[in-house]
């Protein structure tokens, strides 16, 4: 059988013609403030903590003014500034943390490095830096002098 006569038979095809399929992006699915609880139950399952000192004596100060999901604190013991995700390997990345997030998500599903650059719209650059950060640990080992200036 013509597989173009085939289409043009078929009732669903036939009601199909001119609607647009819709397409959905999946960096579109996951709310950010997801993310950031996330980040929190991983890195602190016991409780909040100083990354600097490792102390639980810890002040809230706000949210961050460009991410409102993201949780500013203070560290009551060295007195340190910290958010969310200080110390791990999405501080200071140009990627939302979303975008981290799906990117995991397609690595645990086996997904290649071309067909996750392509679904998550990312350079296969980007995409390789990510997989490999991810795969190195989310919390780093120790802390540099940059991250002590934040």
């Amino acid at each position: 059988m013509d597989l173009k006569a085939w289409y043009n038979d078929d009732p669903f095809f036939k009601s199909m013609i001119g609607v647009e399929l819709l397409q959905v992006n999946i960096k579109n699915l996951m709310a950010e403030a997801q993310c950031d609880d996330r980040v929190r139950e991983w890195r602190w399952p016991a409780g909040r903590q100083g990354p600097f000192c490792d102390a639980k004596r810890v002040i809230k100060r706000g949210f961050d003014e460009n991410e409102p999901a993201r949780q500013r604190d203070e560290c009551n013991v060295c007195g340190k500034r910290f958010d969310d995700l200080t110390g791990t390997i999405f501080a200071g990345h140009h990627q939302p943390l979303k975008v981290w997030m799906w990117c995991r998500y397609c690595m645990g599903l086996n997904v290649s490095k071309e067909p996750m650059a392509k679904e998550l719209d990312l350079d296969h650059r980007d995409v390789h830096q990510m997989t490999t950060a991810l795969r190195a640990g989310v919390v780093k080992k120790s802390l540099t002098s940059r991250d002590l200036e934040r």
